[in-house]
């Protein structure tokens, strides 16, 4: 069985749930061993999905397309 063939594109604002999903887990878990859980928290309180809409309207962010490379990531820290 050969790798699904994952292709780069720009966000969509129907993306930005999944990106705040992603980018907040990947900050509680790349952080936690260098901050206490209540600075981190601080640092996402007031972060929602509709942040990413200005960088995705302006083409600043990009995605892998199908949800197969997007659940691979997530699945990642699962598996710890």
């Amino acid at each position: 069985m050969s790798p699904p063939d994952v292709v780069i594109r720009p966000a969509r604002p129907e993306d930005a749930a999944r990106l705040y999903q992603l980018h907040t887990a990947s900050v509680r878990t790349l952080c936690s061993s260098h901050y206490h859980a209540d600075i981190i928290e601080g640092w996402l309180a007031n972060r929602t999905p509709s942040a990413y809409l200005g960088a995705i309207e302006r083409g600043a962010l990009f995605v892998p397309s199908g949800a197969v490379a997007l659940s691979v990531l997530a699945r990642r820290r699962e598996e710890r």
